[in-house]
């Protein structure tokens, strides 16, 4: 009885210590669209909001109570424990037509930036 209890508690042990040491594999997670730099030479002021969603997709995010503003945004994470990066664009519009572009990508030369 007491080798059966020795024998348990060692393995038991061993079994729960190994579970402390080791995390499981997590894949990385990747959520919204890429928009790369030759994407973004593609914008020009005064485009419609047809052409710029034929550009970059649908937007991430329509805010109902400001119809002229679309959201993209772009998450990455390498595992679930590691932090979380983010970039946005925020695309503002007058009368169907682009006026403004701002967030973390770098915008085309020729387009009004806010701050």
């Amino acid at each position: 009885m007491k080798t059966k209890f020795t024998l348990f508690s060692l393995s038991s042990t061993l079994l729960l210590c190994g579970c402390s040491v080791f995390t499981p594999y997590t894949p990385p997670i990747q959520q919204g669209k890429i928009i790369s730099q030759d994407v973004m030479k593609t914008i020009n002021p005064g485009m419609t909001k047809e052409q710029i969603e034929y550009i970059l997709g649908s937007p991430d995010v329509v805010d109902p109570f400001a119809q002229n503003q679309w959201n993209y945004v772009y998450t990455y994470q390498n595992s679930l424990y590691a932090p979380r990066s983010q970039k946005g664009l925020i695309l503002t519009f007058k009368d169907n037509k682009l006026t403004e572009v701002s967030g973390d990508y770098s915008p085309p030369e020729t387009i009004y930036v806010s701050k």
